[in-house]
């Protein structure tokens, strides 16, 4: 939803909220007491993945309210109020906003607490459940919706190609990257936090740029110097 109404540079500018989110909730759910330096430096870090999602792009489009009709006082002003409030909480804008406050929200949210789950109730329980359990109860559920959904879409073609048709030697190598990536991800949260992860997704934001640019081509644009250097600050900055 917030990807269709919203254009690729304020999309990526904006799901940066998540840090704020995952920062939010780490302190409520967990308790975790972050210093001005280590708050300021989550708050620099979303800023300069913005900035740099934004000069790494080969184009960018700006995103705009559409113009409001405004109308001569007297009569009409209550039309005008209504006019105004509608395009600002109507729009293709809005709708794109309000979506990704609530992906980022629920996504600093999951995050945060599957962290307080793995962490906290281990300590609790006579048997502890180990990560990888826990990963594999939530691929379980994960696999049960993607394959209704994809039932749902793509029955059609699944009955009558196969539900493998199209698994090419470069898709399985996608696949077998992501699920190294799960893995990886559930190693940072049983011994680091979430707040790390995504310190450690900026760098890797960085990296992938760059090789996008001698790889692919990709325009690096001023936006992306000054957002590769505020990551780099809010690096040091947190571990200050």
């Amino acid at each position: 939803l917030a990807a269709t109404h919203l254009d690729p540079a304020a999309f990526q500018l904006l799901y940066q909220m998540k840090l704020l989110w995952t920062a939010f909730f780490s302190v409520v759910l967990l308790g975790r007491r972050l210093k001005s330096n280590q708050l300021s430096a989550v708050g620099l870090l979303a800023l300069g993945l913005g900035l740099a999602s934004q000069g790494s792009s080969s184009a960018v489009t700006s995103t705009k309210l559409p113009p409001v009709n405004l109308s001569p006082p007297g009569k009409g002003d209550k039309i005008v109020t209504t006019t105004f409030l509608h395009q600002l909480f109507f729009s293709d804008f809005a709708t794109g906003f309000f979506a990704v406050f609530f992906a980022c929200m629920l996504s600093g949210f999951s995050s945060v607490y599957f962290e307080r789950v793995v962490k906290t109730k281990r300590k609790q329980q006579k048997y502890p459940i180990s990560v990888w359990a826990r990963n594999a109860q939530l691929a379980t559920f994960s696999s049960a919706i993607a394959t209704f959904g994809a039932l749902v879409k793509d029955g059609h073609n699944i009955r009558t190609r196969g539900f493998l048709h199209g698994f090419t030697p470069l898709v399985w190598t996608v696949v077998a990257l992501q699920a190294g990536g799960g893995m990886c991800t559930a190693a940072v949260i049983a011994y680091a936090d979430n707040l790390l992860k995504g310190f450690a997704t900026g760098v890797s934001m960085l990296f992938c740029s760059l090789a996008s640019y001698f790889w692919f081509d990709t325009i690096i644009a001023i936006p992306f110097v000054f957002g590769a250097t505020a990551v780099i600050a809010a690096i040091f900055l947190y571990s200050c």
